[in-house]
């Protein structure tokens, strides 16, 4: 590519300037070999192995990297079957926790769980003595307030970006 060339001033102009120039450049070739060598390694491996230089190595799948729905049907059930089991052994250790706890215990959750219902009473009442209409004035407020907020911010990093484009 020369150098000296201006470079486009449209995007059409770009297009065919770098068609052009890829047009231009040599048509790039794999050895002849190759396609022999790539046949004869495919011939070599089965399915689930991986062809070596001397000869084809057994590879265990990797089912963690594999999607959902290439896993066989015997490895999905026994999946299945162990995360569920998994999850009754956590629920039931959880119930066998919570039959445990002492009177004493259960006290301070009992306070906690009174002062969680107070306060949600107390902002029901705040809430419901608020008329609808000024409600939903102050949730679209809110609402454009963070609308503005974003477009602000967007255009704030929009700037940054073409200052920093032009000073490259």
């Amino acid at each position: 590519m020369s150098h000296s060339t201006p470079p486009p001033d449209t995007p059409d102009d770009l297009e065919n300037f770098i068609h052009r120039t890829l047009r231009a450049q040599p048509e790039a070739s794999a050895p002849a070999s190759l396609e022999a060598r790539v046949l004869a390694r495919l011939a070599a491996a089965a399915p689930g192995t991986v062809a070596g230089e001397t000869a084809a190595v057994s590879v265990p799948l990797n089912y963690s990297r594999a999607r959902w729905a290439g896993w066989p049907p015997l490895v999905k059930g026994l999946f299945v079957s162990g995360a569920t089991a998994a999850l009754l052994a956590v629920f039931q250790l959880l119930l066998v926790a919570r039959s445990r706890v002492s009177a004493e215990a259960e006290a301070p959750l009992s306070l906690v769980t009174e002062l969680a219902r107070t306060t949600w009473r107390v902002a029901s009442l705040l809430i419901d003595s608020i008329p609808a209409p000024w409600l939903y004035a102050g949730a679209f407020a809110l609402a454009a307030g963070h609308l503005a907020l974003f477009g602000v911010g967007s255009l704030f990093l929009r700037a940054l970006r073409s200052l920093a484009a032009t000073s490259s």
